[in-house]
């Protein structure tokens, strides 16, 4: 008896939530903020709904892009990671699991990477010390794309981290807007 595919519903419904986080851009762009608003609250309720699927389903993000088992494949050693590319107008993160041989992904829409950005840029003066506890009271995302926005930050050279849990900007012109540092973000890797 054939297995029943997961990856149909999955893929529809992140190919639902990128569309609204792109249509809710376009009409910030447009500065028609209370349609912007309001995608960008539906793309969070898809992406509740994102989540109960998987959970249903199985997540094909659980699952390992690679393993030392697979033919052809080898762990890749932890200095290559993490990686960021960007997908339509979704930044990616994929990092190294514990077992330092399987890859996992997470994912920030364009509102919330542009909202972290602006908070760090609004709360923050070149040089000074902060907790990224600061930035998470200033924004209404996940904690994880917070700290996967600072990650990025720090791996394009815009954040220090002089210890852990504390970051600094670093000098030499300071934080671009949302709009410079998404331009800096490789796409499609």
């Amino acid at each position: 008896m054939p297995q029943p595919t997961t990856d149909a519903p999955t893929r529809a419904i992140i190919h639902l939530r990128e569309a609204l986080t792109a249509s809710s851009i376009a009409f910030l762009r447009a500065e028609d903020f209370d349609r912007a608003h309001e995608l960008t609250q539906i793309a969070r309720e898809v992406k509740e709904l994102e989540v109960r699927i998987q959970r249903i389903l199985g997540s094909q993000a659980d699952r390992p892009a690679s393993t030392t088992d697979s033919p052809g494949l080898r762990a890749r050693p932890r200095g290559d990671f993490p990686r960021f590319h960007r997908q339509g107008q979704v930044l990616v993160r994929t990092g190294l699991r514990r077992d330092r041989k399987t890859t996992y992904e997470q994912r920030c829409p364009w509102p919330e990477f542009a909202e972290v950005v602006e908070a760090v840029r609004a709360e923050v003066e070149i040089g000074e010390e902060f907790e990224a506890q600061r930035i998470k009271n200033r924004v209404k995302c996940p904690d994880y794309q917070t700290y996967l926005v600072l990650g990025l930050l720090e791996w394009l050279d815009y954040l220090g981290t002089p210890r852990r849990g504390i970051h600094r900007i670093k000098g030499g012109g300071g934080l671009g807007s949302a709009e410079e540092v998404w331009s800096r973000i490789p796409q499609d890797a």
